[in-house]
């Protein structure tokens, strides 16, 4: 019997229904799962989030902000200040806070200058008028965009308050702390202590922190530069809790940063300034060193022209070069003294004999090397010869040392060596004259002739030795002791070697420098100082026909005791004992005055 077609349509239908139901508690039941899972992936995220997320939820709410650290101090050796530090203070603006995450680049710039410009009007005309210019802005938004823009530098006590009672209107702007270094008695001593520049510390460039556009002062000469890491400290940070205007909350963590430690120098200010003085007003280019005798400690070390740090730092010239370090200039009679040391040593002369001087020395057949007294000085022994800087005695100790003498006597003391000073990168070793020299650096011929040996025996050929090299030397001859020169104070040994030399010989010597000054005839009488006994030797260094010759004068005192070994040179200044004499004799008269 078949169905009917209506009952057959009922069933269709039914069944139909059946299925759309099916199929309506599939998919509620896959939303009521889906909603399920995204409730617990919710919930587990923000129960149990990843490092990645947790990272960028800290960074989100927080800010690493460099602290940086105070550079130390130098001073003098009595604890005058000299090169110091200060805060400082400069306003600086952050893009990412005034922009809109849809803005273009134009629109963010449009922004930022608006603000800025708002903010210059308020804090004055002068600030208004040097505020950063558009193309400044652009540069920094293409270039440096996720760093703040610096606005103004080294702001006022005013100028913050001005800022502080109105910083709620400019929403982005900080206060940015840092240093600047400052120098007192700019134009003393620039040489020895160095300035400064500002450079982004090396701790920015390794961790990611707020302010990376922070820059702290960095030595780039002179002391400055030696002690530079101990100097600048170590500088440390702090981790903020901002607000929703990102402005600082509270301070989640914090590492102090060290600061530099402080480095005294062994200068002695007032003497310092006293000799530089002497220079300046004569407008004399030279150097004058006074060393402690006992320590080797350096009291006094002016170079002059000195320059100024204050110019330098503003961009203003910079400081002239160190004529006592690097200064590079023939020793004339001054090497006397080192090499009489030297030919006692060796026995080449007593301090008994005598030589006769008639006015010249026979170099070669016919041909004379003329001594500072054209008439002779007769028969002289070791102290006389010092006393009148006899060139004729010491041609005839030159003759008698030969090549081989004058090898070994070039590698003795200090000579053609770097000092090794805490200055070091501005010493030059200087040139030592020898034969091995000869055979290196002359030409035409290698060989080492008579004139040579003349030559060499009174300070003339090629020696070059600088003002620290003869102050040191000259310090052997009258203690007996050999030190490396100290610039800054501390316990470090800096005792090199003691002079081999006979006693009866060093006293001959010391006699000799005695009556440089003492005697009749010495050449050194303009370093007497009444009621002290001076040791002392004068140089007149020849530098060419056309040009006037450099003048030397070295001393020390008291003569029994040395305390204090000076040296000056005058360059192209004539005679050492009518130049550099009266100079160097007013110095060490501060040293001894009562």
């Amino acid at each position: 019997m078949k169905a009917k077609p209506g009952a057959r349509q009922d069933d269709a239908s039914q069944h139909l229904l059946s299925r759309q139901q099916e199929n309506v508690r599939v998919f509620r039941s896959f939303l009521l799962w889906l909603l399920a899972l995204l409730v617990f992936l919710t919930a587990w995220l923000q129960l149990r989030p990843d490092s990645a997320r947790q990272k960028q939820m800290w960074r989100q709410q927080t800010r690493t902000v460099y602290v940086p650290a105070k550079r130390g101090l130098l001073t003098d050796r009595h604890g005058t200040a000299l090169n110091y530090t200060l805060p400082s203070y400069a306003l600086i603006i952050r893009p990412e806070q005034l922009r809109d995450p849809r803005d273009t680049r134009s629109r963010t710039l449009e922004k930022l200058g608006t603000a800025i410009a708002d903010l210059a009007t308020a804090l004055g005309p002068e600030f208004y008028a040097s505020r950063p210019s558009l193309q400044t802005m652009e540069k920094h938004l293409r270039q440096r965009t996720a760093m703040a823009l610096p606005l103004w530098s080294d702001l006022d006590d005013q100028t913050i308050a001005v800022w502080n009672l109105q910083r709620h209107n400019f929403p982005g702007t900080e206060l940015q702390l840092s240093w600047k270094r400052l120098y007192a008695f700019p134009d003393v001593a620039t040489q020895w202590r160095g300035g400064t520049r500002l450079e982004t510390p090396t701790a920015l460039a390794e961790f990611h922190f707020w302010n990376a556009n922070f820059r702290e002062p960095v030595g780039i000469d002179g002391l400055e530069r030696s002690f530079n890491s101990r100097l600048r400290g170590e500088g440390g940070y702090e981790v903020l809790q901002t607000d929703v205007l990102s402005y600082r909350h509270q301070v989640l963590e914090a590492h102090k940063a060290q600061n530099g430690e402080d480095i005294l120098l062994t200068m002695d200010l007032p003497r310092q300034q006293f000799a530089q003085k002497l220079l300046a007003e004569r407008e004399l280019t030279g150097a004058l060193i006074v060393l402690d005798s006992q320590t080797g400690e350096v009291l006094v070390m002016a170079s002059s022209p000195s320059g100024n740090l204050r110019q330098r730092n503003a961009g203003g010239p910079g400081s002239q070069y160190d004529r006592c370090l690097g200064g590079y200039y023939p020793p004339g009679s001054t090497l006397k003294p080192l090499l009489a040391a030297f030919a006692l040593q060796k026995g080449i002369v007593t301090p008994e004999e005598t030589i006769d001087c008639h006015g010249a020395f026979e170099v070669a057949e016919g041909k004379f090397l003329a001594c500072n007294n054209k008439y002779g000085h007769g028969p002289v022994n070791l102290s006389q010869a010092l006393a009148c800087s006899c060139n004729v005695y010491f041609c005839e100790v030159g003759r008698r040392l030969g090549a081989l003498g004058f090898e070994e006597f070039s590698e003795t003391g200090m000579l053609g060596r770097n000092l090794g000073t805490e200055l070091w990168r501005q010493e030059i070793a200087g040139c030592a004259f020898s034969p091995s020299w000869v055979y290196r650096h002359r030409k035409q011929n290698k060989q080492w002739l008579p004139f040579d040996n003349a030559n060499a025996s009174i300070g003339q050929g090629a020696w070059i030795i600088t003002p620290m090299q003869m102050a040191v030397m000259f310090n052997e001859i009258v203690t007996g002791k050999l030190f490396r020169p100290k610039l800054v104070c501390g316990n470090d040994d800096n005792l090199l070697d003691e002079l081999d030399c006979p006693p009866e010989g060093l006293a001959a010597i010391r006699e000799g420098l005695r009556l440089c000054t003492e005697g009749p005839n010495g050449t050194g009488r303009a370093l007497r100082i009444p009621g002290v006994t001076v040791l002392g030797k004068t140089g007149t260094a020849e530098v060419g026909k056309k040009q006037r010759p450099h003048a030397w004068c070295v001393a020390a005192v008291p003569a029994d005791a040395p305390k204090y070994t000076g040296v000056c040179i005058i360059e192209h200044g004539g005679g050492g004992g009518k130049v550099a004499a009266p100079l160097l004799q007013a110095v060490l008269r501060e040293f001894v005055r009562k």
